[in-house]
């Protein structure tokens, strides 16, 4: 699979543009976001690879919000052990497979192929979740329920925040209510 894909945040007032690629092997998307939420303005890209199970081994994250620099960089085995670019391990997201970025429905899209859930199958899991607007990286648990064939509810874990995400055939997002909608 070779897509382009085009996101509309609606509460982050952001457009994203996703190019991702999938061999036997890998798969690789590189993105850019671009928006103002609050008065912050930003600007966002990243690179996120996995193995042929979607199961993340690494990302790059570099952004610009409101005229400062930031980048993160960090390798796994896609079995949830992390390590800094430099190779330090990073015992705090051991266990975490998956990242989730606040700004983009694309991590969404990784969680799904990788759990490959049947109808009305459930997992809860825990990911690196990334809050690039507020600087915060930490473990989060969520949970995924597939619905229908194209609808899966997503569910923060304590909190009380739930989504039914609509995808397409690839388990690419068209769909996150209220925040992200493909155009």
């Amino acid at each position: 699979m070779n897509a382009i894909l085009h996101w509309k945040g609606c509460e982050y007032a952001s457009r994203e543009s996703c190019r991702i690629t999938v061999s036997s092997e890998c798969m690789e998307a590189v993105s850019t976001i671009e928006g103002s939420y609050r008065d912050i303005a930003y600007l966002v890209k990243y690179r996120i690879l996995a193995n042929s199970y979607w199961e993340v081994t690494g990302f790059s994250i570099e952004s610009q919000i409101n005229g400062e620099e930031h980048k993160i960089v960090l390798q796994s085995n896609g079995k949830g052990d992390w390590t800094t670019d430099g190779g330090r391990p990073i015992e705090l997201f051991k266990g975490c497979i998956d990242i989730d970025i606040s700004l983009t429905p694309f991590t969404n899209t990784l969680l799904i192929r990788r759990l490959d859930l049947s109808l009305g199958e459930a997992s809860e899991i825990q990911v690196l979740y990334l809050d690039i607007l507020n600087g915060e990286t930490k473990p989060v648990r969520q949970k995924y329920t597939r619905m229908s064939p194209a609808q899966y509810l997503y569910e923060n874990v304590p909190n009380n925040f739930e989504a039914l995400i609509t995808v397409d055939s690839d388990g690419l997002v068209i769909d996150y209510p209220e925040l992200f909608k493909r155009t």
